[in-house]
């Protein structure tokens, strides 16, 4: 699934209750932009269909808000005229439309025809349009939401909107219709930090005004306050805070790790697929061990692991403990928990399926028969296991144990940790119950960046806009270097 967003600015119009539509470029063609996996996307002219009828939703995963039942190619793009329906959230999205918060389209569709050229770009030749989204921002400079009607008694035509269309201006006398609710609370979009970053350059294009884009992300997280976080907003109370829950990051130590490129939203890297063989030569000026090589190149997306909230300087400032320090503490500990699922679904993925033994031994020996000793390279090896995989082993004696065991099992963490003579066995919490995994440590590569906060104030509102972020990639240079199993 592509999904390609657009930042714009947008025109009013006037009022009644008959017309519920929302005009503007829904794809502009032959233009390079940024969609959600980080890649590069470019979609060529009459790669959608312009009969195609999509729902439209207020955000890609937000509710239907009406239907997308009128499109247009005029040369430069797709031109689209949604039809809202008369439900909340589409009352909702034409006042938010009408305002400047909601300007832009972002189309998704699953490319049919497609190639990529050297430079790594995605050319859409035909896609199947399954939705269209109404977003606060995008990765598109071209396509905008140029009209928005809740009240025209009958539509104008296509070619009448382009021509009146002023995509930097807006009609000062336009306004809502009363009979359109307004929500009490705020309309939370989906946050990026690639959205934010579109957000504020449309802002100093002049596309739109400061006080918009700091509403949209104002609008976009969650609220904390002081009646939100209890008793530990004490003025009389003065504590510390005490250590810091550590997740643990088993897996990410176990494979070799490298750091993230200084710019890109991928990685690209060579994985074998015949390896070079070498022989005795026979003697001297005779032929030498000659035979096939072949490597393929990869590509591994650089994923963000984010989140954030909206909180009162009240809540930061008269809390003891600090608040803010145990949000950041806390929130490090979950990207943490983030980042290793993320290597362990990574690695799953790739890894061989190994057959169950008959006990703890048996599954070890398993797993390493599975892996590929012809490709697995050199290094030390690792198993992973699930918690409940771990706990039978507090009964193992050391003499029960074969001759390269050294009964070396720790049981003091929540992380518990086995010596077997050189193989690095430990359990990871991610990991599904009955569920273990092996391989070598040089079989993949974890690249990280972060985790990092970024904190702004907003004065006017007393608040802080709290997050933590970092950018990580998974590469498996060696996919057949990991076997699984799952315990019955």
């Amino acid at each position: 699934m592509i999904r390609a967003t657009f930042t714009s600015s947008i025109q009013c119009a006037a009022e009644d209750q008959e017309s519920r539509t929302i005009h503007g470029t829904a794809v502009p063609w032959n233009q390079i932009g940024i969609v959600s996996d980080g890649r590069q996307v470019m979609f060529h002219p009459g790669s959608l269909d312009a009969s195609s009828q999509p729902i439209v939703t207020l955000g890609h995963d937000g509710p239907a808000i009406g239907i997308a039942h009128r499109n247009e190619d005029d040369g430069a793009g797709m031109r689209s005229s949604v039809k809202v329906s008369r439900v909340p959230d589409g009352d909702n999205a034409l006042v938010l439309a009408s305002d400047g918060v909601l300007g832009m389209f972002s189309v998704g569709a699953e490319p049919t025809e497609f190639d990529t050229d050297a430079q790594g770009v995605l050319h859409v030749h035909a896609a199947d349009w399954q939705h269209l989204a109404l977003l606060p921002f995008g990765a598109f400079s071209d396509a905008r939401v140029t009209s928005v009607a809740a009240s025209q008694p009958q539509e104008a035509p296509m070619e009448t909107i382009i021509a009146d269309a002023a995509p930097t201006e807006v009609q000062a006398q336009a306004q809502p219709p009363a009979s359109i609710p307004i929500s009490s609370g705020r309309a939370r979009q989906p946050l990026t930090l690639q959205g934010v970053a579109h957000l504020i350059a449309s802002a100093n294009r002049g596309e739109i005004s400061a006080e918009q884009a700091k509403a949209t992300i104002q609008a976009a997280l969650a609220d904390v306050t002081t009646t939100g976080i209890g008793a530990i907003v004490q003025p009389a109370y003065r504590s510390e805070i005490n250590g810091l829950i550590d997740h643990g990051t088993p897996l990410l130590q176990a494979i070799q790790n490298s750091p993230l490129p200084s710019s890109g939203m991928s990685i690209e890297y060579p994985q074998w697929v015949l390896l070079p063989t070498t022989g005795i030569q026979a003697t001297e000026k005779t032929q030498i061990v000659s035979t096939p090589v072949t490597m393929e190149m990869k590509s591994a997306p650089v994923v963000t692991i984010a989140g954030g909230n909206d909180i009162s300087l009240q809540a930061i400032e008269r809390s003891s403990p600090s608040f803010l320090e145990a949000y950041l503490r806390a929130a490090s500990v979950d990207w943490a928990r983030k980042a290793e699922a993320y290597l362990l679904n990574k690695l799953l993925g790739d890894a061989v399926p190994a057959t169950p033994g008959a006990d703890f031994l048996g599954h070890i020996q398993n797993l390493l028969a599975a892996l590929n000793p012809s490709v697995t390279p050199a290094g030390p090896l690792f198993v992973a296991m699930a918690w409940d995989v771990a706990l039978p082993l507090i009964s193992v004696k050391s003499a029960d144990g074969p001759a390269y065991w050294d009964g070396g099992i720790s049981f003091g963490s929540m992380l518990p940790t086995v010596n077997a003579d050189g193989l690095s066995i430990f359990v990871d919490p991610n990991l599904a119950p009955g569920v273990m995994l092996a391989g070598s440590r040089a079989g993949a590569t974890w690249h990280q960046q972060g985790p990092a906060d970024i904190r702004v104030v907003d004065v006017s509102l007393l608040g802080m806009d709290v997050g933590v972020y970092g950018y990580v990639a998974a590469t498996v240079e060696y996919p057949d270097a990991f076997s699984t199993l799952t315990v019955v």
